[in-house]
């Protein structure tokens, strides 16, 4: 195969039109990272199906890409992806499963405790500069641990802060064995969380103790 000549594909197309940059930046990277001529020949025809018409300037939406590519990305795509990415023009729309996981949860939560867990279960699914993510599984039994005492305190309990010392104990005391110390860690996880991002004044778990759980 001939090598692909710019002067080719560009010709006919405007200067400063979004279609005319994306075939140059295609070029300069092919050059420099070394693309065979069929790989380039293979991304210049995908950026044409992707920003040919296009309004100049207009992003390209990372599920058109996967639209226009199919679900299975390889080489091309990533090629694709970083030429649109270096022109400023790839928007990644979409939605990770885990973050549809915690939306979905936390819109059912009562308004006053919805904004302080959501910020909690991400910090627990992505990791910060003091924690390292958690596991999927970890986040699901945390949140589940959860769920139905912020349920049962939001009847009398506005918002994160109001909840008590007292009311956590009372909640544990009702629980035995791996339930209770699974509780009180995931509630110990959240208060923690609200007490360094000042979300409460105080952390109510902090002189609580449980114990360890029975060997399973």
């Amino acid at each position: 195969m001939a090598p692909p000549r710019l002067v080719d594909h560009a010709a006919g197309l405007p200067v400063g039109s979004t279609e005319r940059a994306a075939v140059e930046r295609a070029f300069r990277i092919a050059e420099a990272a070394g693309w065979s001529a069929r790989s380039l020949e293979r991304v210049l025809a995908a950026l044409h199906q992707l920003v040919g018409g296009l309004a100049d300037g207009r992003p390209v939406t990372l599920s058109r890409v996967r639209t226009v590519l199919g679900v299975i990305e390889g080489a091309r795509a990533g090629r694709v992806k970083q030429v649109l990415d270096e022109l400023g023009l790839l928007v990644d729309d979409t939605v990770p499963t885990m973050r549809a996981w915690i939306d979905n949860r936390c819109d059912g939560l009562p308004a006053g405790f919805r904004a302080d867990v959501r910020a909690w279960l991400l910090v627990l699914h992505e990791g910060d500069q003091r924690a390292r993510p958690r596991t999927r599984s970890t986040i699901y039994g945390y949140f589940g641990r959860v769920r139905p005492h912020l349920l049962a305190w939001s009847a009398t309990r506005a918002q994160l802060r109001e909840v008590t010392a007292e009311d956590i104990a009372a909640a544990l005391d009702e629980l035995r064995g791996h339930p209770r110390a699974g509780t009180f860690v995931a509630l110990r996880s959240l208060f923690r969380f609200a007490k360094r991002r000042r979300m409460v004044f105080t952390d109510p778990t902090r002189r609580l103790h449980v114990g360890r759980a029975p060997t399973r």
